[in-house]
């Protein structure tokens, strides 16, 4: 989704696709997840892969859904890792429908229990909206993992990042956590960063909307 090739252009990636190649030894947990420039400034971000097998835990970390822009279910990947390059349980992820017009864009896909709708008034907001489309009631943790160069603050329900002038406000009986984590530019190197979730409990077809503000 994109709203023109400036150096003040609004974009954002949305991952609908296949798990991976082959084995899938270099894929991530990262279906459904988004990364968004805001008036030309890189924001929310995939963290990288930093390694391979410096670190197991870390391995892991990188790879998983926790670690994308993306929703996870009562904490857990919807595909889990095994060794460096394999994995226990793979979530498949299917494209819905994908609309663009010049003054809007509007693309649906699901996963492993997961309905994710976003739609891109361009120039001005996204709307996205996050769908428990499971039998049974769950905790959804709606993750936004921010690049290490910026700077958001969470105040009065709010994210602010004043650099590029983006605002996440999520609505639903839900709240938002704040967490330190990292971002890996460059294999083998790694940054901190500010990483936000909306966390709810949602019985089945019951959701939550997210607005990003331009």
């Amino acid at each position: 989704m994109r709203d023109g090739w400036s150096d003040k252009s609004n974009y954002l990636l949305f991952d609908c696709g296949p798990h991976g190649a082959l084995n899938c030894g270099h894929a991530h947990a990262d279906a459904l997840s988004i990364q968004v420039a805001a008036n030309g400034h890189t924001v929310l971000v995939d963290p990288g892969t930093y390694t391979y097998t410096g670190s197991k835990e870390l391995r892991d970390w990188f790879r998983s859904a926790q670690a994308h822009n993306t929703v996870t279910l009562n904490g857990q990947s919807h595909s889990v890792p095994d060794g460096a390059f394999t994995w226990k349980s793979i979530a498949e992820c299917r494209l819905l429908d994908w609309v663009t017009a010049d003054n809007y864009d509007s693309i649906s896909a699901e996963t492993a229990g997961i309905r994710r709708t976003i739609f891109f008034q361009k120039r001005k907001y996204w709307i996205v909206r996050d769908t428990n489309n499971s039998p049974a009631e769950h905790t959804l943790d709606i993750h936004f993992h921010f690049d290490s160069g910026t700077n958001p603050c969470l105040k009065d329900g709010l994210i602010h990042e004043p650099q590029c002038g983006l605002t996440i406000r999520g609505l639903g009986s839900g709240h938002w956590i704040e967490e330190n984590q990292w971002v890996s530019h460059c294999y083998g190197q790694k940054e901190p960063a500010k990483v936000f979730r909306f966390s709810a409990v949602l019985k089945p077809g019951e959701s939550v909307y997210t607005f990003l503000l331009l």
